[in-house]
């Protein structure tokens, strides 16, 4: 919810909003309705299989040949080559392509070059990350800094950082910066990185680039 802005939140009614899950399947249940006793969705929610790949391979038939055949790459050197780099995810440790003695991760995927890169679990930790398409809820903008707490994915504990905005304004099209009080695993381009001060939204961005 943190692209919504104050305009469209003021016209917004959550009806369940003082219920709990339980409590919303018990009316759901009652009132014979089948989302009831439906599962609960975790990752891509209308991926019922939670099966990545095969939903991008059914949906985009000619994707992997593609995209397939790009370097992996570890410490600079070419070690591999990979099936195509939406099928990979930055964190991910089975399933890569390639064999060490110890174990490896993805800790980088170069859409541009189409390089994935691997490294050791200590190589995915990253501090900075910068964001765009900025959508501040709370503030006007964060020119200035401010102390927050963030999370970078659905499941992610928030942590204490600084947040300054860079560039531009918060209406969905500024730049921010955001650098963590202490490393975080597996910053990935591509997802949502949200904001927080206390229990409210103060806005959020999409991850742009991770720095060290």
């Amino acid at each position: 919810m943190w692209g919504l802005t104050q305009d469209s939140l003021r016209r917004t009614i959550f009806p369940l909003a003082e219920l709990t899950k339980p409590e919303s399947r018990a009316i759901a249940e009652r009132f014979g309705l089948q989302t009831a006793a439906k599962g609960e969705s975790y990752e891509i929610c209308f991926v019922t299989d939670n099966n990545y790949e095969r939903f991008l391979k059914h949906k985009l038939p000619h994707l992997e040949e593609s995209v397939a055949g790009g370097d992996i790459v570890m410490d600079g050197k070419v070690v591999g080559k990979h099936r195509g780099f939406p099928f990979y995810t930055v964190g991910q440790r089975k399933g890569i392509g390639v064999a060490f003695p110890e174990p490896v991760y993805v800790t980088g995927i170069n859409y541009r070059e189409n390089v994935i890169t691997v490294g050791h679990d200590g190589d995915l930790l990253r501090t900075t990350l910068t964001a765009k398409k900025l959508n501040l809820i709370k503030y006007d903008h964060l020119r200035n800094g401010k102390r927050l707490t963030v999370k970078i994915r659905y499941k992610d504990t928030d942590e204490a950082a600084l947040v300054t905005q860079i560039e531009g304004e918060g209406d969905g099209e500024g730049v921010v910066r955001v650098q963590f009080d202490s490393p975080k695993r597996a910053i990935t381009s591509g997802q949502s990185v949200v904001f927080y001060e206390g229990d409210d939204v103060v806005g959020g961005a999409i991850i742009d680039s991770v720095e060290k």
